[in-house]
Order: structure tokens, then C-alpha cells, then sequence
């Protein structure tokens, strides 16, 4: 189980906390059972690779929520969330209880970077969360919550994946795109001085079926309201470059008469701009990855 044995150290300043907390795990399933519980925080994962990731904290609420440095590993394994055992040498690991507050006002969000190499070495293939701990209030009006965010690894045997936000004055939508054709290698962990070469091929963007499966948010389309401003693109590897371009979402079902499609011009902070036309498209992303080239598509409607 996870212990604290103890708290040596504690300080107030303007924006945030310190202690030093020691743990060590023995658990066989995750303790942590309620999870999550906190509505309008979440946490994300972006850039997730075998030894760390950025995690993304967003407060949609009025009020402050403050995370630690404190975080752990849980693996999904046969229908079970197990905790990964520290590869640490010293397993009594010490956290110091760094606040980083995340505030309900514009931008209402936050990204921590995160390295557990020194803590649960390298991952290898498998479907992973992170814990994080988080708190609001003060005092007597303390109340602490532990979040959690899912993430895949695959060294190298999968293209990434890429996620979508729709980033408005007010709201955020999310989506999934889809992986369509690609072509990617790897290096064979059997032996070492050959590479996996795997080639898929997908129907063209305008035939894809990006419809939302009921009782699933988000699905392949992005919802896009009157104050939108642009899509961002979250890739779970950072590619070397990518670029976008799109055709108008009525020539779906219909890629022989739809024509050329628009390019579009990427933001200096890589996003797809959107306009307030109350037009719909479908939007096809050409990603260039040291391992080999990906294609994703997604769909963006108008709505009110």
C-alpha cells in the first residue's frame, strides 16, 4: 500500500506549498477507487513516450484547483489497474509537496511535464494511467481528489495517435481522429540489425464514416461553435512536421466530384484556424515522423 511515514517541512508562499512526503507501494490492485470526482477538472496526457509525458490540467470551474508533484503508474492487465513497482534502488520515495495552481480564469489550464525513468524505468507496450493528487480550498475547507488520465504505449509498432480540441472563448470539444493509410517501421527487438516495415491503406477522407457512436463524446467530430477560434492538434509523438488541408463536409460520399482540397494555413502554434463561415469540412492531416508518414481525417461541424 501506499504509506506517508512522514511530513518534515512546510511553507506558505504567494503561489505555492512545500513539504517532503515519503512513499512506497505494496499494492496489488490500485487503491485508488474514486477517482475523477471533481467536475469541470480533468487531466490529459500529450507526448507520451517510454520515459515520461505532459500531462494537461484544465479547470473549467470559478474557483483555484492546486496539483503536487506527486504522480504514479498503473497498468491495465487483465481487466485490472495494477500499480507498477518503483525500479528505484531506495523504494521509500520522497515527494516534495510543490503546489501548482490551476485557476478557473483564462487559460484555465496547465502543462506539467513529467520524467518517471528515475522512478519505473522504461515502459514497454501496453495500455497505462497516471494518477495525479489535487486539492481546492484551504485550511478546514481542504478537500482532495486524485484524477487520473489513460494513455497506450507502443514502442514504435503503432503509429501515434492524434487527438483534437476545438478551443473557443468558453469551451473546449474534443474528438479523435481517425488513422487512415501510413507506413511505418520499427526495429525488430528480436534482432536488432533489422527494421518491421508495415504499409495500410484507407478509403479517401470524403468516404470515411466519421459519424458519432451513440453514448460515445466526441467520436471523430469536432464541434465548432460561433466563438471558435481554432483546432488544436495533440499527437501522442511529436512528429517531425505535419501539414492540413480540407474539403467542404457536403462533398462527403462524394470524393470524385469533390475536387482539390483547400491547404490550410497552420497557426504559429501549429492549430487549424477557423472561421465563423457556419460552413462544415473534412479536414485530412499529413503527419512526417522520423519512423514513417501517417494520414488523419476527422470532420468539424457548425453548431449553435
Amino acid at each position: 500500500m501506499i504509506t506517508k511515514i512522514s511530513a518534515i517541512i512546510l511553507l506558505t508562499l504567494p503561489v505555492l506549498c512545500v513539504g517532503i512526503y515519503f512513499y512506497k507501494t505494496c499494492y496489488k490492485e490500485t487503491p485508488y477507487m474514486n477517482v475523477n470526482g471533481l467536475p469541470g477538472v480533468s487531466i490529459s496526457i500529450i507526448d507520451q513516450c517510454e520515459t515520461g509525458c505532459t500531462i494537461v490540467i484544465e479547470n473549467h470551474n470559478r474557483f483555484e484547483c492546486t496539483f503536487g508533484e506527486f504522480f504514479s503508474l498503473e497498468k491495465y492487465i487483465n481487466g485490472k489497474w495494477i500499480p507498477l513497482p518503483y525500479t528505484a534502488a531506495d523504494k521509500n520515495i520522497a515527494w516534495f509537496s510543490i503546489g501548482y495552481p490551476v485557476s478557473g480564469d483564462a487559460p484555465r489550464r496547465r502543462e506539467l511535464a513529467v520524467d518517471w525513468e528515475w522512478l519505473y524505468g522504461r515502459l514497454d507496450d501496453g495500455l497505462y494511467r497516471i494518477v495525479k493528487d489535487g486539492s481546492t480550498g484551504h485550511g478546514a475547507s481542504l478537500n482532495n481528489y486524485y484524477f487520473t488520465a489513460e494513455f497506450t504505449i507502443a514502442v514504435g509498432t503503432y503509429p501515434p495517435k492524434l487527438k483534437l480540441e476545438s478551443i473557443g472563448d468558453d469551451n473546449i470539444n474534443r474528438a479523435d481522429a481517425i488513422t487512415g493509410t501510413y507506413d511505418w517501421q520499427w526495429e525488430d527487438k528480436e534482432n536488432p540489425n533489422q527494421s518491421i516495415c508495415v504499409c495500410a491503406d484507407s478509403a479517401h477522407p470524403l468516404e470515411m464514416d466519421y459519424s458519432i457512436p451513440k453514448g460515445i463524446f466526441g467520436g471523430n467530430i469536432v464541434q465548432v461553435t460561433a466563438d471558435t477560434t481554432e483546432i488544436q492538434l495533440q499527437f501522442t509523438l511529436k512528429p517531425d512536421r505535419y501539414t492540413a488541408e480540407r474539403w467542404d463536409d457536403r462533398y462527403l460520399g462524394d470524393s470524385a466530384g469533390a475536387g482539390e482540397p483547400e491547404t490550410v494555413i497552420l497557426t504559429k502554434g501549429g492549430a487549424i484556424p477557423v472561421s465563423s463561415d457556419g460552413h462544415g469540412y473534412i479536414y485530412a492531416v499529413h503527419a512526417y515522423f522520423t519512423q514513417g508518414d501517417v494520414y488523419y481525417s476527422f470532420q468539424a461541424v457548425s453548431v449553435k
